[in-house]
């Protein structure tokens, strides 16, 4: 088995690479073992299992390259099982999609070679490939194998949910009339019943379009947050119920927040082309500025295709804002203490939720925050400015490094 697995893919220096990955999970699997867990503090804790985590995923790497090995060499069929799927699935009791999974990890070393590095690297996740493996079913080959090393770049900064985000726009702008077809499809599926049952109360069931569904549920969001503040023993449930009946039956009560809609879209003038899919976009590992604002979206992270932008102007729902080829917003000056209504909008429409690595609280529950802070003589602007949802922006201001640094957890020995 050593011998076959030396000779395929890149040969003994990737077997090299695999013993060295196994070593490793070996030596972490036994420092835990030798661990006193009863005197480990909640941080040791949480560091113990994130580190039990990523080297879960490294191993499992390991495993996925035999399995896809097996296959080609058909090695499955002497346990009497047609695929090394069935035998992960019969003798290791895992399920077939999660032994699909790992089987999809070891091809990713012929598919995706810097996406295999960075998971033998323990970077990222199977969860990565899985959502390389989908989303490059909508492009080309020649796409994929050009962008192949900058989207692995982004998916070693990102969760799997923020790297899945990076390859809907990715995928958007590589084929735009496939989106366009997604979009109108997802338009045609809007419906909405209404019905009453024996007691009188009405049953509201349906689906909303793209766009009318962000304004909608903004809007009815909004004002419940309103009225829960003005009566706390209101539900969130019972006051989304008040907000939307009193948005239809008295729109012009005070204090109502009316419907909006923001779709971030380039200038013709600030970039010299009309064509939003013009540009050979892929994702900017670490880019804080609007690195894909030549494909339009709005602030809640839909990407709407620009044909359907063009008809919303006349509208007057579209606001423009001249952005520069290198993604920074154009004619942008400093504001005060705080940032200023158009820095917000910019600063909401690029971030669409809060900027905390694995959070996905949206835009609307977020605040701004200074990426340099304002007493360390951090600029009010777009480029410094950045969503966090108020714990994540308590959080950051406990840890900053001008005080003292406190814990996430109590830092005392488990109970």
């Amino acid at each position: 088995m050593a011998s076959s697995a030396g000779n395929s893919g890149s040969g003994l220096g990737l077997l090299a690479g695999e013993r060295e990955v196994l070593a490793e999970v070996g030596a972490l699997v036994v420092r835990v073992a030798s661990t006193d867990l009863s005197a480990v503090t909640r941080e040791e804790l949480a560091k113990i299992v994130t580190e039990l985590a990523a080297e879960s995923e490294r191993l499992s790497t390991v495993a996925g390259r035999f399995m896809e090995l097996g296959e080609r060499t058909a090695c499955s069929y002497t346990k009497g099982e047609r695929t090394m799927i069935g035998l992960v699935n019969a003798e290791a009791r895992l399920s077939r999609a999660r032994a699909a999974s790992m089987r999809r990890a070891g091809r990713a070393l012929y598919r995706f070679p810097n996406f295999h590095k960075a998971l033998m690297a323990g970077k990222i996740t199977m969860a990565h490939i899985d959502l390389m493996s989908k989303w490059a079913r909508k492009a080309n080959s020649d796409q994929v194998r050009d962008a192949e090393p900058a989207l692995a770049a982004v998916a070693v900064l990102s969760t799997p949910e923020e790297f899945e985000d990076a390859l809907r726009t990715w995928v958007a702008i590589a084929e735009p009339d496939e989106h366009l077809d997604d979009f109108l499809r997802a338009q045609a599926r809007r419906h909405l019943h209404l019905q009453p049952d024996l007691f009188s109360n009405v049953h509201v069931t349906g689906v909303l379009d793209p766009l009318l569904g962000e304004q909608v549920m903004n809007t009815v969001l909004d004002n419940a947050k309103r009225l829960q503040a003005d009566n706390r023993d209101l539900s969130i449930a019972q006051a989304n119920h008040d907000a939307l009946v009193q948005l239809i039956l008295d729109p012009d009560s005070e204090g109502t927040v009316r419907p909006n809609l923001e779709i971030l879209a380039s200038d013709d003038d600030a970039d010299g082309t009309s064509d939003p899919t013009a540009h050979a976009w892929v994702p900017v590992p670490g880019d804080q500025g609007f690195s894909a604002v030549h494909y339009p979206r709005t602030a809640g992270g839909n990407l709407i295709p620009p044909a359907i932008v063009r008809g919303l102007v006349p509208n007057g729902r579209v606001r423009r804002h001249r952005v520069t080829p290198s993604g920074c917003l154009a004619d942008d000056k400093p504001a005060g203490r705080h940032f200023s209504t158009l820095q917000r909008r910019m600063i909401r429409l690029r971030d669409t939720r809060c900027q905390h690595l694995g959070c996905r609280k949206p835009a609307r529950a977020c605040e701004y925050d200074h990426v340099i802070a304002w007493s360390a003589r951090g600029p009010t602007l777009v480029a410094n400015g950045q969503l966090l949802c108020p714990f994540h922006h308590h959080w950051k201001h406990r840890h900053d490094p001008g005080g003292p640094p406190t814990k996430l957890f109590r830092d005392s020995p488990l109970e």
